[in-house]
């Protein structure tokens, strides 16, 4: 195993379910304002985690706009896919916190 396969293996365990992230294929980017109102900037978690968290499902709005969350480097999970494919439409829920 080189050591960008121990970094992949071992750096991207959910901070609350210990998942590895990267091997269930959850490794997004949100907003800093959505992603710092629940997590610190290094921790990583997977997205039920991170709903669980937040209180409320994500949506395309607090994703950032890039390469890393349109599936152009890292596979998604159908979780990931389905929560940057779906726009919020329901009415109360802020965008962005």
């Amino acid at each position: 195993m080189t050591n960008l396969d121990d970094y992949f293996l071992e750096g991207f365990d959910c901070a609350d379910c210990q998942e590895n992230t990267f091997i269930k294929n959850e490794y997004y980017m949100l907003h800093d304002k959505i992603w710092c109102s629940v997590a610190s900037k290094f921790e990583m978690l997977c997205v039920s985690c991170f709903e669980k968290r937040l209180g409320r499902p994500l949506f395309r709005e607090d994703f950032v706009d890039m390469p890393i969350n349109f599936g152009c480097i890292f596979s998604q999970s159908k979780l990931l896919f389905s929560r940057i494919n779906t726009k919020n439409n329901i009415k109360g829920i802020e965008q962005n916190v």
